[in-house]
């Protein structure tokens, strides 16, 4: 009788430890989001954004003649370690992030629904280039948009900065003005074109996802203002 007692006992400890993992291990491929962040590869730079087991982002050429601007978008394994996805080009990616999440390696194709064994593909490997320099301050930094560059500054619960249009990009500059929430997760304010923003900051600090509208537009929908921090 001791002994099948022993034998229950050790077998609950077995089966609660192995869930205990597997929650653990969904929950980090959940919300830690481990691919937000600035990456560079051999020939762009990527700003790439996760929201749970989708992925999206976009990629700026080193040099414009060489290769062309993108978007990706793509899903994660079930435990976020694997990308699989399409890019602009019409080609398929499938990347795998290192232990450290400090970087990724793959391969990309050029064709649509290509496998990568196919002829055409070629190796893909990147590095993380951006941190969460300040935890007091998330708010502080460059921030890019596909059409802005935002510059922030965070003293308290006060945030002001700049927006710039990228090159080509036909938008009018500003400034922002707005105050961060009790937790510091949000940022809500007011913007020169006189109109009003509300962002929410990943945990990491490495993004936001947000809407803003015009104020003489009120009854518009708002429209998406996302950002990926730079530096």
């Amino acid at each position: 009788m001791r002994l099948f007692i022993w034998v229950l006992l050790i077998c609950s400890l077995v089966i609660c430890g192995i869930g205990t993992a597997d929650e653990i291990s969904g929950a980090a491929s959940q919300s830690g989001n481990i691919w937000n962040g600035t990456w560079e590869s051999a020939w762009y730079t990527l700003f790439i954004q996760q929201n749970g087991s989708a992925i999206e982002g976009y990629y700026e050429p080193f040099n414009l003649s060489e290769h062309d601007p993108g978007k990706i978008q793509g899903t994660l394994s079930a435990d976020g370690r694997v990308f699989s996805g399409i890019s602009t080009e019409t080609g398929t990616d499938t990347f795998v992030i290192s232990d450290d999440q400090m970087s990724y390696s793959g391969v990309g194709t050029v064709r649509p629904n290509a496998s990568p064994n196919d002829p055409g593909a070629f190796t893909v490997n990147a590095t993380r280039t951006s941190e969460l320099l300040d935890p007091e301050h998330p708010w502080n930094g460059t921030w890019k948009t596909d059409h802005v560059i935002n510059i922030l500054t965070q003293e308290g619960n006060k945030v002001t900065g700049t927006h710039e249009p990228l090159p080509g990009i036909e938008d009018d500059p500003g400034v922002f003005v707005g105050t961060v929430s009790a937790g510091g997760k949000t940022l809500s304010g007011i913007w020169t074109e006189t109109g009003n923003f509300n962002f929410s900051i990943s945990d990491d600090g490495t993004f936001w996802n947000g809407t803003f509208y015009l104020a003489e537009f009120p009854s518009v929908e708002p429209d998406d203002w996302n950002a990926a921090k730079i530096l």
